[in-house]
């Protein structure tokens, strides 16, 4: 579903979206859509790039992309997924809830409004089922709805523009036939042929906090590097195994590093990293192997913020 400015939606596939390219090459893992095919009181004007890949059992990470294709901008756009799992084939004993073990500092930290999601179960069942929207994008709103059959009994136009635009607002403790709408708000105008991107995960386990210790170090070391010695466009790291440090240098002089912080995989500040702003573009921090093998490295400067992740040596 996609609406913007709350004012009208899209949402019917095969009417309003149609298929330009089915899973397309090189690895078959690319969908895209659009709403050309939609009646003008409900057409948004996008395109939709979806790009698949699968991180394991039961784990998917799907990265969208929207492109305006109209000739006028398109403001505040919300694009979600309208989700109904009925657990263990009884969705009238379901419990859909909004994600809050995900929620922790760490996580907040690095998304802030960027992330939402919601996870399903029956009481009881070793089942749960998870969805999961995030963006470290500036303007963005993640949404997360959790919702009774009896208010998508019907479903209609106001109810599918009220579920894309309630951020985490809409939500119940009924056991009941439940689900979900979790997806991404743009703020402000996207222009014609501009692009804007978000991830939505699916997830599931049969244990909700092995699903949980999953998600965290997954959504903290997402669009990082994976191995030291990797130069960005903005930033050069130059890593000294023989005496555990590793040095920053911000390649654009103009921009000025104001904090770094260091974590384990798990999201915990790692107290003996001990970074070392030595210059506004140069910074020396030590690594060592008694958390984890893996480090993320969070650097703030007066404009970005970028989150990286190593693999010690």
């Amino acid at each position: 579903m996609i609406s913007n400015n709350s004012e009208r939606v899209a949402s019917f596939f095969d009417a309003d979206f149609k298929t330009i390219k089915k899973f397309v090459n090189p690895d078959e893992n690319i969908n895209i859509f659009s709403d050309d095919y939609a009646n003008l009181d409900r057409k948004i004007g996008v395109q939709v790039q979806l790009e698949a890949y699968n991180h394991g059992k039961n784990f998917y990470d799907f990265k969208v992309t929207i492109q305006c294709i109209d000739s006028m901008n398109v403001k505040d756009v919300s694009l979600g997924y309208y989700i109904d799992w009925d657990v263990a084939d009884e969705p009238d004993s379901n419990q859909c809830e909004y994600y809050t073990d995900l929620m922790t500092n760490s996580i907040t930290n690095k998304f802030g409004s960027g992330i939402a999601g919601e996870i399903t179960y029956k009481p009881g069942a070793p089942i749960y089922c998870a969805v999961i929207a995030y963006s470290d994008d500036q303007g963005t709103e993640a949404q997360a709805a959790g919702l009774d059959y009896d208010y998508t009994r019907l479903f209609e136009t106001n109810e599918q523009i009220e579920s894309l635009n309630s951020g985490i607002s809409m939500q119940s403790s009924r056991i009941y036939d439940r689900s979900m709408v979790v997806g991404m708000k743009f703020k402000g105008p996207i222009y014609p042929n501009n692009t804007k991107q978000f991830h939505i995960v699916f997830a599931g386990d049969t244990n909700r906090d092995n699903l949980t210790n999953t998600l965290i170090p997954y959504l903290l070391s997402t669009d990082v590097k994976d191995y030291p010695g990797k130069e960005s466009e903005r930033i050069k790291y130059i890593e000294l195994p023989e005496t555990n440090e590793l040095f920053i240098q911000l390649l654009d002089e103009s921009e000025i590093i104001k904090e770094i912080n260091v974590y384990d995989i798990l999201g915990r500040k790692m107290q003996n990293a001990d970074p070392n702003i030595l210059n506004q573009n140069f910074a020396k921090i030590t690594l060592t192997h008694s958390s984890s093998q893996y480090t993320i490295i969070e650097i703030i400067t007066d404009n970005n913020k970028y989150i990286h992740k190593f693999i010690l040596n």
